[in-house]
């Protein structure tokens, strides 16, 4: 190797270290941030504001997919019945098929909230 090869490969060494010097001094960093927060919190000072992330809000869910993931049999039930009463066998028993049984009790419960939702859109057309 020539001595101009060494003084090139020496220079892309150096360079490569100072790439990973700034690189720690940045983890060093990052670090001493926590290091802070923590000292903080030990002490008890929980107002002060640090450049962290802020927490998503949760948005609340929609009271009407809420009434309908949770549906057990027995409301499932008794809005069925509602249907029935209002003179729609046929149209009821159609839908049921659409789910597997022309018997509610046979209606897996994963499709209680589906089913229970058109079953509501079929008794409001009443």
């Amino acid at each position: 190797m020539t001595k101009q090869e060494c003084i090139l490969q020496a220079a892309s060494a150096a360079k490569d270290a100072a790439r990973a010097m700034n690189t720690l001094v940045g983890k060093l960093d990052d670090l001493a941030k926590i290091i802070n927060v923590c000292d903080d919190l030990k002490q008890g000072n929980f107002e002060t504001v640090y450049d962290l992330p802020a927490a998503e809000t949760p948005q609340p869910p929609a009271e009407k997919q809420q009434e309908t993931d949770m549906v057990d049999y027995a409301t499932l039930r008794t809005i069925c019945a509602e249907v029935l009463r209002s003179g729609k066998k046929d149209e009821l028993r159609a839908l049921l098929m659409q789910y597997g049984s022309p018997k509610l009790s046979k209606i897996p419960e994963a499709h209680y909230a589906a089913l229970y939702k058109e079953v509501k859109e079929l008794h409001a057309a009443t």
